[in-house]
């Protein structure tokens, strides 16, 4: 934005009226706090699914990951962050309500199927974190149940925030709010002063 020259102020032209900056207003709540984690959770979790391994007895579901990680990783990031650049497209700045849930179990289901993956290696199957982690005895059975539930789920999700992304119709900005029409627009200049007036006449 061009401001105008002080010289000319002081010549005697009348200053500009320039709109006060306004300023940048954060999201808050639970809709604020998914929209500020959302571009993490897209590579924190597809990541903590290919090193998973290196936490317990890898075997050769973990060296392969390993090796497809640099597809993997970008793949997974980018699709997970498709459906909020659509959103960013459609002048949002906070997670739409009825994607807030979708996005918890989308995450759920990235959790799960990483501690219920099961592995093998040269001697058998390897146990998965979530049975290493628990006390208690857990059925084979059970466990993969478990996985197949989540990668559905895991996906099922996503879709669902992908389609809402897409037909969601654009965010509309409150009156005086930062990019709203007519917050930027510049003021009128007022009307001159009035000049002297003549002598009255004899």
């Amino acid at each position: 934005m061009a401001y105008q020259n002080p010289e000319s102020v002081a010549a005697g032209a009348p200053p500009w009226h320039l709109p006060q900056p306004q300023p940048r207003s954060r999201p808050s709540g639970i809709q604020g706090f998914v929209w500020a984690v959302w571009p993490w959770m897209n590579w924190i979790l597809p990541t903590f699914f290919v090193l998973h391994g290196f936490l317990g007895v890898g075997g050769w579901a973990t060296l392969l990951l390993l090796f497809a990680s640099p597809v993997f990783i970008p793949a997974a990031g980018l699709l997970g962050a498709l459906p909020r650049f659509l959103l960013r497209k459609r002048g949002h700045t906070t997670a739409p309500a009825p994607i807030v849930g979708l996005l918890f179990v989308n995450w759920w289901g990235w959790v799960a199927l990483t501690l219920t993956m099961q592995d093998a290696g040269d001697s058998g199957p390897l146990m998965s974190l979530l049975r290493s982690m628990l006390t208690v005895p857990l059925s084979v059975d059970y466990e993969q149940g478990l996985y197949v539930v989540a990668i559905g789920v895991a996906i099922t999700a996503w879709l669902a925030v992908l389609v809402i992304a897409i037909v969601l119709p654009r965010a509309t900005a409150a009156p005086g709010a930062r990019g709203a029409p007519g917050a930027g627009a510049a003021r009128p200049p007022p009307p001159p002063p009035p000049g002297p007036r003549p002598p009255p006449r004899p």
